[in-house]
């Protein structure tokens, strides 16, 4: 970025391109793929199946237990969906928690 007396001129950079362009790929791989993942038990439900222990009554339930959306009656869509969700709500998140640090870092910067 160089700045100007009046305005800032963000300079293009190819390589930023394709780290966009990779970063997309990749959460559109995690994005279709984990699901498939997500059907079966985990390996704390499996021992507990194995092993004849009833799990016991939560005390909370999360807002997207089990990784569905209530109402969606396609498994697989109700993952799909939830991660969606879940991935939206971190980068969300992360996004505002690098906002604010970038601001303290210039306010910082600037009072020197």
């Amino acid at each position: 970025m160089v700045e100007t007396p009046n305005r800032v001129v963000i300079e293009r950079n190819p390589i930023n391109y394709k780290k966009w362009i990779l970063g997309i790929a990749i959460i559109l791989t995690v994005f279709f793929f984990v699901p498939t993942y997500l059907a079966g038990p985990d390996g704390l439900e499996r021992v507990m199946e194995d092993q004849g222990i009833q799990a016991p009554e939560p005390i909370w339930n999360g807002l997207l237990t089990d990784y569905t959306i209530p109402g969606i009656s396609d498994p697989f869509i109700s993952s799909l969906v939830a991660g969606f969700i879940g991935i939206g709500i971190t980068l969300a998140l992360m996004s505002t928690i690098w906002f604010l640090y970038k601001k303290v870092n210039k306010a910082k910067s600037t009072s020197k």
